[in-house]
């Protein structure tokens, strides 16, 4: 698969995921910008609404890609931008692979609610080996934090 499209796609989704959960307009048109600058894409244009996204890299290039993503709008999930924020900034560390980094994101847009108990289980046998030792005994901490606090 092209992999400008799949660093483009994860970071429009990173960006749709924090629109769609309340994330300030700037702070998303930011994010998806550091994203492609962290993988050396070029030539990249990003336009962030509060209803959508549109983003384009390596124009003029063989492997240029351009996505636009309509983004409804939803409530104010304050937990889930946290999430998206340090995911972001582990994608910019290059802290996993890109994989790893889609799988991340699934679960927290489709598992983290509110409340303390959020976390991604890193320490998941199909998400191990895409990550380094260091989030995974970060993630390890949250959960016993999450688990000491909860019950």
């Amino acid at each position: 698969m092209n992999e400008t499209r799949d660093i483009l796609t994860l970071a429009v989704e990173i960006g749709d995921a924090m629109l769609q959960n309340g994330g300030e307009i700037y702070r998303v048109e930011d994010t998806v910008m550091k994203i492609m600058a962290a993988y050396q894409l070029e030539d990249y244009d990003v336009y962030v609404l509060s209803n959508g996204i549109f983003a384009s890299a390596n124009e003029g290039k063989e492997d240029a890609c351009s996505m636009i993503r309509h983004v409804p709008l939803g409530s104010v999930n304050l937990l889930k931008i946290s999430k998206l924020n340090q995911l972001a900034r582990d994608i910019c560390d290059k802290k996993c692979t890109i994989s790893g980094f889609v799988w991340m994101l699934s679960y927290i847009t489709r598992r983290i609610h509110s409340g303390f108990v959020s976390y991604v289980p890193v320490s998941d046998p199909v998400v191990l080996p895409f990550c380094s030792e260091q989030i995974f005994w970060m993630e390890l901490l949250h959960l016993a934090l999450a688990f000491y606090y909860n019950f």
